[in-house]
């Protein structure tokens, strides 16, 4: 059988509370440029560049999920602290929810926390690669109303390119949700209009979220996502709720993504 050598240099380990994990993408501005550990995971994937990701998923558990409101505008960060469960109070709710990059040979290595693939309840994350082309992570949010999402970075991998500079093609790109019933993606940004029955699909689920009164206020007149966050660092903290606004089909607690080559490009 297997036992642990305490000694050796792989030997470590990633708690709720340490080590630090380094925050990358357009959410750093409001989060802050590292947070102590990662907890709640479930999932993960591999990279072609070695290192893997673990999922924060049950984030729930230990930090509040809806965002708060500062000078009367909804959808805005901070949002409140939590008390958290499990002896770790002091949680700041925008802190979690994220995928995780680790490199489990290299405990000097600082795991990165992706925001630009957006915060909900993450089940898994798998990478599709081909050289030249843009990098494609699809996600799966395990929760009732829970969505697939493709984050494409904007920049093409490359098999020569260092860890590093493969890492950093996870800091920039579009992230969107799928529409099965149309069979599109819908992209998540600022300018993307709400579905026409928005408001509605709220007021079904939106107590999943701990939506605010405000917020819901603010919903009745809005046209757009710009219209209820303030800036794309608050989109992405509360990305599992806009993907919804914006028709992102809701579906029954999704679990696993696998990527199957075949001979087709990968889907517009």
């Amino acid at each position: 059988g297997y036992r642990l050598d305490p000694d050796a240099p792989e030997a470590w380990r990633l708690s709720g509370l340490s080590p630090a994990t380094q925050v990358t993408g357009p959410a750093r501005e409001v989060l802050g440029e590292t947070v102590r550990g990662t907890l709640s995971n479930c999932g993960g994937g591999l990279t072609p560049w070695g290192t893997v990701f673990t999922c924060e998923e049950n984030h729930r558990y230990h930090v509040h999920e809806g965002l708060g409101s500062r000078n009367g505008r909804p959808g805005a960060v901070p949002s409140r602290v939590a008390n958290g469960g499990f002896s770790l109070p002091g949680l700041r709710a925008e802190h979690y929810g994220w995928v995780v990059e680790v490199d489990p040979r290299d405990p000097h290595w600082l795991p990165r926390r992706h925001t630009a693939l957006g915060r909900m309840r993450h089940e898994s994350a798998v990478v599709q690669a081909a050289p030249g082309e843009s990098l494609r992570v699809y996600m799966a949010e395990d929760r009732a109303v829970g969505g697939i999402w493709r984050y494409t970075s904007k920049h093409p991998w490359h098999p020569s390119m260092s860890r590093k500079a493969a890492s950093r093609l996870l800091e920039e790109g579009r992230l969107e949700q799928a529409n099965l019933q149309t069979n599109r993606w819908i992209l998540l940004d600022l300018s993307t209009p709400l579905h026409k029955e928005a408001t509605l699909l709220v007021q079904e689920q939106g107590a999943s979220w701990e939506v605010a009164a405000d917020f819901l206020e603010a919903l009745k007149t809005a046209k757009t996502l710009s219209d209820l966050y303030e800036n794309k660092a608050a989109l992405l903290v509360d990305a599992s709720l806009a993907g919804l606004l914006v028709g992102g089909s809701p579906l029954g607690r999704p679990e696993g993504c696998v990527w199957i080559e075949n001979s087709q490009k990968p889907g517009k």
